[in-house]
């Protein structure tokens, strides 16, 4: 089995898009069929790569999925062999200017999980004796991964074709990398705010300089040898294939929720959800109710705050929530999706609103901050909907959201930051196999469990 694959690896610099989703959208555009995945659990990237590339991205996070096998598992079930499958990763950071520069380490993890290739994509808006300098550093950390395959190298930031000759130069005389070229300073664009990606009535508007950068990006043929990105990415693409989830004879019908608002939870979900022979029906917020016919509904994470008019007033969707609830069935939500279906909600507004009242609880937004996530570890204190007594999963807590109920101690599973350390608060709240929490869940941290919850036979 051959998986087409690439890992582009790109020094971030804050507060600017990141190279890799505007070539992403330039080999969109040139006419590569492409698969997506995000490393580093990035919502902004993620969301600026659907919107770019209009299409969806998996979350690959070897933590979160908590073993090699579930995210090769994962990475094959959102894959395509007929496309170039392109990973977006952090390459990693320097904590000062004369500190050295640090690859990050799940970074590569995720390139000897997956093999096949990785490009490191480098900073040049310093000098080209710094960039050098930070390619060395990169080559050494690299070098004590056998299964990472550096295929080549491209520059971002340079500001004018003579610089990056001289680095390109200096990068041959050092290292036997091969140089893809580079993204001229002139297409830098500002990342722009997560919320105005996720919020309809200024999504076209906000996407305007980005799509205009895209298309600029992909006109460029000296710049950029973009024949090679295929032919990169089919060195090294044998596949050894990880053994498929054994799908439910029953086939369970899922109603997957949708709006712009809760659109960060990823691409994983559902695949894993499709793994085990679930069928999806999307269910637009703005009309339509859940048909009786579905035996379990999720909604997603997002900026739920962003979906609550729509959300409130289709009365339909709300009453058939409601009726999915009473009637024993599945029901997910996670993250900013799940104050949805409280009864308070205090808004970034400071105002105060009436959520579904599925559930006792009070949801708290606030405007989400960029900042890396924290990454949280549950354990079940007792049977439950999905898990059972002592089982685990992962997950991410979701920036700007907040979830509580009447009593502080309420929740069914204890939160760790740590594996092995004490809990540091409760998670998770469940009616009969309704589920809600606040994380951004990792279902793929925990196949047999979500199974189980499908066919509604709780965790005995």
């Amino acid at each position: 089995m051959d998986l087409p694959r690439l890992i582009l690896a790109e020094e971030r610099r804050p507060g600017k898009v990141p190279s890799g989703v505007l070539l992403a959208a330039a080999l969109k555009q040139r006419g590569y069929r492409l698969r997506l995945f995000v490393a580093g659990g990035d919502e902004g990237t993620l969301r600026l790569a659907e919107c770019l590339c209009g299409q969806r991205c998996s979350y690959l996070d070897p933590v979160l999925c908590g073993s090699g096998g579930a995210l090769r598992s994962l990475f094959q079930a959102g894959a395509d062999p007929e496309a170039l499958n392109l990973v977006l990763a952090p390459l990693g950071s320097r904590s000062g200017d004369d500190a050295p520069f640090l690859v990050h380490p799940e970074t590569r993890e995720l390139a000897s999980l997956l093999g096949g290739g990785l490009v490191p994509i480098f900073c040049a808006d310093t000098s080209a004796m710094v960039a050098a300098r930070t390619v060395e550093e990169v080559a050494r950390q690299l070098e004590s991964v056998p299964e990472v395959s550096i295929l080549g190298t491209l520059f971002l930031s340079v500001p004018f074709p003579r610089e990056y000759q001289l680095l390109d130069r200096d990068l041959g005389r050092r290292l036997p990398w091969m140089g893809l070229g580079y993204v001229p300073r002139e297409l830098e664009r500002p990342e722009p705010f997560l919320g105005d990606l996720c919020n309809p009535e200024v999504l076209h508007r906000t996407l305007i300089p980005l799509r205009t950068a895209a298309a600029h990006l992909q006109s460029l043929e000296d710049q950029i040898q973009w024949p090679l990105f295929g032919a990169l990415a089919r060195v090294g693409c044998a596949w050894e294939p990880e053994p498929p989830l054994e799908p439910l004879f029953s086939r369970p019908r899922v109603a997957v929720l949708r709006h712009p608002g809760l659109s960060l939870s990823g691409e994983g979900p559902e695949l894993l959800l499709q793994a085990l022979g679930c069928s999806l029906l999307d269910i637009p917020l703005a009309g339509g109710a859940i048909p009786r016919e579905c035996d379990a509904a999720y909604l997603p994470h997002g900026l739920g705050f962003l979906a609550l008019v729509q959300f409130l007033e289709n009365r339909e969707l709300v009453q058939s929530l409601g009726q999915i609830l009473l009637s024993g069935r599945g029901l997910l939500a996670e993250g900013g999706g799940a104050p949805l279906l409280g009864e308070q909600i205090l808004l970034p507004s400071g105002k105060g609103a009436r959520g579904a009242s599925l559930f006792s609880l009070k949801g708290i937004y606030r405007e989400p901050r960029p900042g890396s996530q924290t990454r949280l570890f549950v354990r079940a204190r007792a049977q439950g909907p999905l898990l059972g007594e002592g089982e685990s999963l992962r997950g991410v807590a979701s920036r700007g959201v907040f979830l509580s109920g009447a009593d502080p101690q309420g929740g069914d599973w204890e939160v760790r930051e740590d594996p092995a350390g004490a809990p540091t608060g409760m998670e998770g709240w469940s009616l009969n196999r309704a589920v809600v929490t606040r994380l951004r869940l990792e279902l793929w941290s925990c196949p047999l469990p979500v199974r189980r919850w499908l066919l509604g036979r709780g965790n005995a």
